[in-house]
């Protein structure tokens, strides 16, 4: 009798774990496709957060998930390339970038993609409407609160009236950013002044020209400027411009402040769209894209100090 309950209470552990499990049987592990368009944090912290999300929920990478990761590193040929490479060997697709899901999408119109970091997926032609997309392609926008963002920096510079903008007029996600942040600026009675660039190499030019004419300078979450932020941040710090927008990890490299989104949490947002979509068989057709929901102030401590400005005064906008 005795081993007879011991053998029960084993088994009945057994099936409680397997409860606390997703239901996927052995020979269903899901293969899924990531896409990253380059290299920089933002990017970084959002693929963190998928892996960290998916793990969390008991999706496993090399137990009941395979996770297939590439990184173009900025190459649009081995983007394309990569991308139908993920598109024939996996079941769901995630594109990190404009760029990525724009190859994705270019690449199957049958395979379930879920897109992140992506500013204006409707823009970009991977979706009908942001509440129906209408295709294969759904995800999570990382579009940023702009007009908080442009209160924030009012708050610290309140008498500033020329604002510096950069970004690259080639990246459609930055240029529909600089339209809104543009029209936000004129309706305060700012004056926008914008210089563009087509890659990092020039940003030194770029800002030479422009730091000297402007208060303040507003970023936008732009890929080039966001892989050569230890040259914008030193460069404004010399001229003693503060450097407000753009991503939390643009500004913790080398800017002043920002109230924008953990791009590790907006990550772990798109696992969940992921899990809905394993266990509830959700489908991108009619799964309405997401904005990011946590959004936090940043403020860099080390930059605020370089330009004179006290740390502890700069708040989050109400």
């Amino acid at each position: 009798m005795k081993k007879y309950i011991q053998r029960l209470l084993a088994l009945t552990l057994i099936m409680v774990g397997a409860l606390n499990q997703p239901m996927v049987a052995a020979e269903d592990v899901i293969n899924i496709g990531i896409l990253q368009h380059v290299e920089h944090g933002s990017y970084n912290e959002t693929y963190r957060g998928i892996v960290e999300g998916l793990a969390e929920a008991g999706y496993i990478d090399g137990e009941n998930v395979n996770i297939h990761y590439e990184n173009a590193s900025g190459n649009t040929s081995t983007l394309q390339s990569m991308s139908d490479k993920l598109a024939r060997d996996n079941d769901v697709l995630v594109a990190i970038g404009t760029p990525a899901v724009q190859s994705l999408a270019n690449a199957t119109t049958k395979v379930p993609i879920y897109l992140a970091s992506v500013t204006d997926p409707v823009g970009a032609g991977v979706a009908q409407s942001i509440e129906v997309p209408g295709g294969n392609v759904t995800g999570v926008s990382n579009l940023g609160p702009i007009a908080e963002q442009i209160s924030l920096m009012q708050s610290v510079y309140p008498d500033a009236q020329k604002i510096g903008l950069i970004y690259n007029a080639g990246e459609s996600n930055a240029q529909y950013q600089v339209d809104i942040a543009v029209a936000e600026l004129e309706e305060r009675g700012l004056t926008p002044v914008i210089q563009t660039m087509s890659s990092t190499n020039d940003i030194s030019s770029v800002l030479s020209s422009l730091l000297p004419q402007v208060d303040t300078l507003f970023l936008v979450t732009d890929n080039t400027t966001a892989t050569a932020m230890a040259l914008v941040g030193d460069m404004a710090k010399d001229q003693q411009v503060g450097v407000f927008g753009g991503s939390n990890d643009m500004i913790l490299e080398n800017g002043l402040a920002t109230y924008g989104l953990n791009y590790y949490d907006h990550g772990k947002q798109l696992a969940n769209m992921l899990i809905d979509h394993i266990e509830n068989d959700t489908v991108p057709e009619n799964t309405p894209i997401q904005y990011t929901e946590t959004l936090e102030l940043i403020v860099n401590e080390d930059f605020a100090e370089a330009i004179g400005i006290d740390p502890t005064g700069i708040k989050a906008p109400e």
